[in-house]
């Protein structure tokens, strides 16, 4: 496996542009990006993008990943149908927006359950995992290779556990096998190191996610 350096472009956010970072990874010989989602992203048009991918490629720069900077995709762990609706809606676009820009990976933050209502998270990853399994069609007709979600570390926001990550991971990994030409793969997409802390003094740490799915042939962190 080949593993790649790049950039998450979230914290350049309102600040700086993307012709700066651009500039600034070519000359720094970091090739890749993840493009992180901001407020404008689900909206702007197709030619925006287009855009985005020639100045990128025009300092070599590859967008390898389209990934979601918050919670904005979370609509499946609230309650209210509505929220689910525009979250598929939003999925959608970040999968079109994925396939603009060169990039074969998309994916999110599963969201997180209100505190006050932590009874409705069972449900809600069930909802998450029922929209997914229909993303993975959607992500596959866009011509990507793999859908993503990234591990938290409390238990309001899923997966938040390693024995909760490969169950997951395992659910999706079953569903692809059963249907491998409509389907994408999916996985984890994960900070260096969390930990979900179960009781004070102990942690439990994020490490044996590298059992929880087969690694693709190149992977861009």
């Amino acid at each position: 496996m080949t593993v790649y350096v790049g950039v998450k472009s979230d914290p350049i956010q309102y600040r700086y542009s993307f012709e700066w970072l651009f500039d600034l990874m070519a000359e720094e010989n970091v090739f890749h990006l993840q493009l992180g989602s901001f407020t404008e992203l689900f909206f702007l048009s197709d030619s925006y993008f287009e855009k985005l991918r020639a100045t990128a490629e025009s300092r070599r720069i590859t967008i390898s990943s389209v990934f979601t900077s918050h919670r904005e995709l979370g609509g499946f762990l609230v309650e209210d149908p509505e929220f689910a609706r525009i979250t598929m809606r939003n999925s959608r676009r970040l999968i079109e927006i994925a396939e603009i820009v060169g990039s074969p990976v998309a994916g999110s933050s599963m969201g997180g359950v209100y505190r006050d209502r932590l009874w409705y998270r069972q449900e809600g990853v069930r909802r998450y995992i029922e929209g997914m399994k229909e993303l993975m069609h959607d992500a596959k007709e866009h011509g990507l290779s793999w859908l993503t979600v990234e591990p938290m570390s409390c238990y309001a926001e899923p997966p938040c556990h390693s024995q909760e990550m490969i169950s997951l991971m395992e659910e999706f990994r079953s569903y692809h096998a059963q249907n491998e030409d409509d389907t994408v793969q999916f996985g984890l997409c994960s900070d260096v190191l969390g930990g979900w802390s179960i009781f004070p003094g102990f942690i439990s740490y994020y490490r044996p996610i590298k059992t929880c799915f087969p690694p693709p042939r190149s992977s861009a962190i």
